[in-house]
């Protein structure tokens, strides 16, 4: 699942997505800095979401390079740094 901005009936469908498919490991990737809060990577932890860290531009509400390791699998995602055509 990828997702832009963060907001609270987002995150209640991720508690949903992961109850059922609890079985399975995920990852979810965010894109926008309005989710890198501890109350994000806390409720990932809890329901053992990855948090899926990326290689991207450094733009507006862009995220900075992480390494958060926030489930059973670790997930990095090598979009490349190409700002001029990042949202062509």
């Amino acid at each position: 699942m990828v997702v832009s901005q963060r907001g609270e009936e987002t995150v209640i469908g991720w508690g949903a997505i992961a109850d059922a498919f609890a079985d399975w490991p995920l990852a979810v990737e965010v894109r926008h800095d309005s989710w890198i809060t501890d109350e994000t990577l806390e409720f990932f932890h809890e329901r053992r979401l990855a948090f899926c860290n990326i290689d991207q531009p450094t733009l507006a509400h862009c995220l900075p390079p992480t390494s958060h390791a926030t489930g059973e699998v670790g997930y990095f995602r090598l979009h490349g740094r190409n700002a001029r055509n990042w949202f062509s």
